[in-house]
């Protein structure tokens, strides 16, 4: 008779890497050097920020624009987002308005007589 030999499981099952806390010291530390490099990045970011309205102030004077008109050009390559509405076409606002009354008569005409 042989004798029943448990082996290990060939990998390991279900087991959960908990990893080691980081100390109170270092946390603060980490904690004031993020605060650090985050006011060193707002600062950067305000003075390109008013370097560029600035320049594109400067250029406005320059070329008879409106500063909009450069911003709009640094950051969208002049691209217009914006549109205008075009000039409403009194005839043809004529023409749907007694099209719109033609179809509702018939309409009406035709449920109701």
């Amino acid at each position: 008779m042989s004798a029943n030999v448990q082996l290990p499981p060939v990998r390991a099952q279900h087991t959960t890497h908990v990893p080691a806390s980081v100390p109170t010291a270092q946390r603060k530390l980490n904690q004031t050097a993020r605060d650090e490099r985050n006011i060193e990045m707002a600062a950067a970011v305000a003075d390109w920020s008013a370097y560029t309205i600035k320049r594109a102030e400067d250029l406005a004077r320059k070329f008879n624009k409106k500063p909009r008109y450069f911003l709009d050009l640094f950051f969208q390559g002049g691209i217009h987002l914006v549109k205008k509405q075009a000039k409403t076409n009194t005839h043809n606002a004529f023409q749907s308005v007694k099209a719109n009354e033609l179809h509702d008569s018939t309409l009406f005409n035709f449920f109701f007589h």
